[in-house]
């Protein structure tokens, strides 16, 4: 199966949380939007196949707030609000309720 989530799901911290279900990544791209800020997280330890990605890693797009202090390279802590993702038979697309 295959895990789609909106970048908006996914909250970015400077440090992980006292829950433990982070995933730790680094910032790669910072695309300042009209509201808010687009980052790019190339995750820490995978080295799963993503498309687009030459380099065999995995990556998100996040939202963040536009006053937000991200650098590129910078370590941050990504916290999915998994109630909103969406689960997909990854050979066919149909969606798995």
């Amino acid at each position: 199966s295959q895990v789609s989530i909106r970048p908006e799901d996914i909250q970015v911290a400077t440090s992980p949380g006292e829950s433990g279900g982070e995933i730790k990544g680094r910032v790669v791209l910072d695309e300042t939007l009209t509201l808010y800020r687009l980052l790019t997280v190339e995750l820490d330890g995978d080295q799963g196949p993503a498309s687009g990605d030459s380099r065999g890693r995995t990556s998100l797009k996040v939202l963040s707030e536009k006053e937000s202090k991200f650098g590129l390279g910078d370590e941050v802590w990504l916290r999915p609000d998994l109630g909103k993702a969406h689960y997909f038979e990854r050979t066919t697309g149909a969606a798995i309720l």
